[in-house]
């Protein structure tokens, strides 16, 4: 579309001082209204990492959304309204363009300003419709077997309009004026949600409600996969590509998977903020440049500039502003991700140092202190406060448990360093041996004892061996040596792998 959108932490962009003729890109975003908020209309720049909500009094359910560039406006559908609206960039200007009647569910929408054209998928009419730029010559392109229509995208130079349906899992294509429609694919594809296209390579990506993004060429082949998730089923609503990257809405994360057009997920940006809650629809672009098309690791015009130390290295540095997609690697900041924290300073967003020792400073990327910690101060990096031996916690109120070689245990979470004493299991060594185990950290296995328990420190059996063994941990077996004791043996043998039985019985209840 340029219709619908498709960190578990938050994750920003790279924060850079904006010059008058640096390179913009631009997402634009669209916010379905909840119980206590209207809905609403995003502007992110990118290269700036700022968020701007437009003040459109008129916004309710605003759903799928485009940004023409001879025009200059952004056009967007409100299915509460039933309506198709323009405003500037900036969100002024806020103007209707159409009333549609009052069936119209208009979930997809691509504006094509050279053509003068505005073409929309209509559920509630069950249409493919189209109207001029100024709203009017409102026509109908498709009617026939058109049941949930969604995500539509304008091939502005070869005049071709690419759609799916949400319900019937197909993706098709006409020509503007309606003729030459003929299905691209209807096998595996699953409930489609957000359709876009890169008319340079002619290829059209399309993401799917249950986590899948996928992208065949404009004839239907050369099937491609790009994100699939079967463990935890993200809820993807619209797709967009812009300069080498695919932009997906995820309302279960609520934010925006960044994936390299021509990579798999493994190299993934995670874009999100806290104002988002029911993101709809998606359209990347740059006002004023062009796709710059450089390889990974370059960006800007001719490609001349190199990229910076991005998190998931430079397969995630936009190539037309140089923004690092996923923040900075560990220990970097500045405006291109390019310089070492300042002293004082680690890790991600370059956090403060710990207590390290007076006169040091940590490492600026692992945070470590290499002269050790200031007295009171303990930890990888120093920030951890030192208990008095035998207590941990935040108050070091809390007793350690039956620590091996002494009391001592990690001053935050009481874990034994060492492992536990004789007798006694667990991180912090506070629950004692169950009945059939003794020994350090519960790792010997006792005899065979009668009433199948032994002292869980030494492993004595505390009333004497079951019958046939011996021995202080009842571990010897008695050797017969008698003609009678050998006759006995097979009945001896049965018993002996009786009580093994027993005890491995006993080991799984």
């Amino acid at each position: 579309m340029k219709a619908s959108v498709c960190v578990l932490f938050f994750i920003g962009l790279v924060v850079r001082t904006q010059t008058q003729d640096q390179p913009e890109v631009v997402i634009l975003l669209t916010e379905r209204h909840s119980l206590f908020t209207v809905g609403s209309v995003y502007r992110w720049d990118v290269f700036k990492d700022t968020i701007t909500r437009h003040n459109l009094t008129s916004a309710i359910t605003p759903t799928a959304i485009d940004y023409d560039n001879v025009t200059r406006r952004i056009y967007w559908t409100d299915i509460s309204r039933e309506e198709i609206r323009s405003s500037k960039l900036d969100g002024g200007n806020d103007t209707l363009v159409r009333k549609l009647n009052n069936v119209s569910n208009a979930q997809g929408l691509t504006v094509d300003g050279r053509h003068g054209k505005i073409f929309y998928t209509d559920l509630g009419n069950e249409v493919i419709g189209s109207i001029d730029m100024d709203g009017s010559n409102s026509t109908v392109i498709a009617s026939a077997n058109v049941s949930f229509p969604i995500g539509i995208v304008a091939d502005k130079t070869d005049r071709k309009l690419y759609w799916l349906d949400h319900d019937t899992d197909i993706l098709e294509s006409c020509n503007y004026d309606g003729s030459g429609r003929k299905v691209l694919t209807s096998t595996g594809i699953y409930a489609p949600t957000g359709l876009t296209i890169n008319e340079k390579t002619g290829r059209l990506y399309w993401c799917e409600y249950n986590g899948n993004v996928y992208s065949i060429l404009k004839d239907g082949s050369d099937r491609k996969t790009h994100y699939t998730n079967t463990f935890v089923k993200p809820r993807l609503m619209d797709i967009a590509v812009f300069n080498g990257f695919l932009y997906i809405i995820d309302r279960t994360y609520r934010g925006i998977r960044v994936i390299p057009e021509n990579r798999n997920h493994t190299h993934m940006g995670l874009l999100s903020s806290k104002s988002f809650r029911t993101l709809t629809g998606i359209h990347v672009f740059s006002p004023n440049f062009g796709e710059t098309g450089c390889p990974d690791g370059r960006y800007g015009a001719g490609c001349t500039s190199v990229c910076g130390r991005c998190t998931g290295g430079m397969t995630l540095c936009e190539k037309t502003t140089g923004s690092c997609l996923g923040g900075c690697d560990a220990g970097y900041d500045g405006n291109f991700c390019s310089k070492a924290c300042k002293p004082g300073t680690f890790g991600k967003r370059c956090s403060p140092c710990g207590n390290c020792k007076e006169g040091t400073t940590c490492n600026h990327v692992s945070g470590k202190c290499p002269n050790g910690c200031q007295t009171g101060w303990e930890g990888d990096t120093c920030h951890q406060k030192a208990c008095r031996s035998g207590l941990y916690g935040s108050q070091c109120s809390i007793p350690c448990g039956n620590c091996k070689d002494g009391p001592r245990c990690n001053s935050t979470n009481g874990a034994c360093p060492h492992g536990c004493n004789a007798g006694w299991r667990g991180a912090r060594c506070t629950t004692k041996c169950s009945s059939l185990y003794y020994g350090q950290n519960c790792g010997r296995m006792c005899g065979y004892c009668r009433g199948d328990t032994c002292d869980p420190f030494t492993g004595v059996c505390p009333h004497g061996c079951q019958t046939y063994w011996k021995g202080p941990l009842c571990q010897d077996l008695h050797v017969l040596t008698s003609p009678a004791s050998l006759a006995r043996s097979r009945f001896v043998d049965a018993l002996i792998f009786a009580a093994a039985a027993s005890r491995i019985y006993k080991l799984f209840i």
